[in-house]
């Protein structure tokens, strides 16, 4: 039943949102200097806003993010340590966070952009997640070298706020890992240094499930690395406590002390 009426609201939102799309297509066209609109290929179902290719000729052009007021998404609960960025800023987010990593090579390369829509090119690259099911024994291969490429994406002062291996793309040999959708920020109430350990924990609580029961425990040499980073990055006397109604699974499986260790 849930699946069906995320269809619907899915489709609803993208038949209400039609003519800006029609604009948006006009606007690409201008800027890529095509002789027709391109093609603007719905590609995802999840999200707050709608993600398409930008196709012409047969050819990818650029990822368009179009924000998406029609397309309703449950708020999340007041005591958890991030917040909805709201339609008026959701571009605007995803613009700064893609200008600050793109050179770094840690996210897409915006090319243009407007108050309720952005393009990046286009980056042949895969999401995270579906090795992380296929193969859950290789999760901590994942998310070892996901956490180095986060601790670069903290130092150029970008803060994801719903890190997750469906959010992160990489190639085969993870020699590129890249950050998309940051439809999050931070709560006010969350301090700099508990926000950039969030990032952190979040990897791990939102890949806990896929990975089987040998599996879940903190591998020795993640927790290292977290220490190293927790004192390069000034979270070594973050206070957890407010993010653990985020992290319900890690909570169960009483591995928050051994985090608070390596802190």
């Amino acid at each position: 039943m849930r699946k069906i009426k995320r269809f619907f609201a899915r489709h609803i939102g993208e038949f209400r949102i039609a003519p800006r799309r029609a604009e948006v297509a006009a606007a690409l066209q201008t800027h890529f200097s095509l002789p027709a609109q391109p093609q603007l290929l719905l590609s995802g179902s999840r999200g707050h806003d709608s993600i398409y290719r930008v196709a012409h000729a047969g050819k990818t052009l650029g990822m368009l993010r179009l924000v998406n007021p029609y397309r309703k998404r449950k708020k999340p609960a007041a005591n958890m340590p991030f917040v909805s960025v709201g339609t008026d800023r959701r571009a605007a987010r995803e613009y700064e966070a893609c200008q600050a990593g793109a050179a770094a090579g840690l996210t897409p390369n915006p090319v243009w952009h407007a108050t309720d829509a952005l393009c990046c090119d286009y980056m042949p690259l895969s999401p995270l997640h579906a090795r992380l099911e296929k193969n859950g024994a290789a999760a901590w291969d994942l998310i070892v070298p996901v956490t180095q490429a986060l601790r670069r994406l903290h130092a150029l002062g970008v803060v994801h706020a719903d890190v997750s291996l469906a959010n992160t793309l990489g190639d085969d040999t993870l020699a590129q890992i890249v950050f998309v959708d940051f439809e999050y920020e931070p709560a006010p109430y969350i301090g700099a240094g508990a926000a950039r350990l969030y990032d952190y924990l979040r990897l791990v609580e939102s890949s806990w499930k896929f990975l089987p029961q040998d599996k879940r425990s903190l591998p020795q040499n993640w927790l290292a690395l977290l220490s190293d980073i927790a004192r390069e990055e000034g979270i070594v006397r973050a206070d957890v406590a407010p993010l653990l109604p985020a992290l319900s699974q890690l909570c169960a499986a009483g591995v928050i002390a051994q985090i608070e260790n390596a802190l």
